[in-house]
């Protein structure tokens, strides 16, 4: 069973194989070190870190803006307003048991 606990919540999620684990391990490590990236220029991320830890002036990888998602921001109060209300969470409690 996983317990999740953040502040003052404590949440029971569904229980979770090792097989599932590694599964989603083993992805993060593929797409954090492995998968080129267009953005990157078909560098892996790791290759494009370490390239930056190695130079003295690292080469800029700017995120491009993505029109649809600026004109929601503009059009939306909701979006606003959701801000306001977002309590950060705390995940130095999270333990797996």
């Amino acid at each position: 069973m996983v317990k999740l606990n953040v502040g003052v919540w404590h949440l029971a999620a569904m229980p979770i194989h090792l097989d599932t684990v590694h599964a989603i391990t083993d992805y993060m490590r593929f797409y954090s070190e492995e998968r080129p990236q267009d953005r990157y220029y078909c560098k892996t991320p790791l290759e494009v870190r370490t390239e930056a830890l190695s130079s003295d002036k690292p080469v800029k990888y700017p995120i491009p803006k993505n029109k649809r998602i600026e004109k929601y921001k503009q059009n939306s109060t909701f979006f606003a307003t959701f801000l306001l209300f977002v309590k950060p969470i705390d995940f130095r409690g999270f333990s797996i048991t």
